[in-house]
């Protein structure tokens, strides 16, 4: 079998990302759909569908990945003109900002 960090440094040369990353911007990708297509939901419940147990860890995150917050995203509709969910490159673990 692969180690860890075999698997990881295989995955993000396919990728452009390490797993993590990847997956974090899945997560993201379904908040944004969903944060315009159901916006009856407020943005702390799209957070924990997601699999984000803080909103406001959700908030920061998703404002270092599109520039904008949860809310600004949802009034803008945004989503449409999306073709992927996060730019690659940015890190969104990164806790500089």
């Amino acid at each position: 079998g692969l180690s860890r960090a075999h698997f990881s440094r295989c995955f993000a040369e396919s990728e452009g990302l390490p797993p993590a990353e990847f997956v974090l911007q899945q997560r993201l990708q379904r908040a944004a759909k969903l944060l315009t297509k159901a916006d009856f939901l407020p943005v702390k419940e799209v957070a924990i569908l997601c699999g984000f147990e803080e909103a406001n860890y959700f908030s920061k995150v998703f404002r270092r990945c599109y520039g904008i917050t949860p809310s600004q995203f949802r009034t803008t509709g945004m989503y449409a003109n999306l073709r992927t969910p996060a730019r690659r490159g940015v890190r969104a673990f990164d806790d500089e900002a």
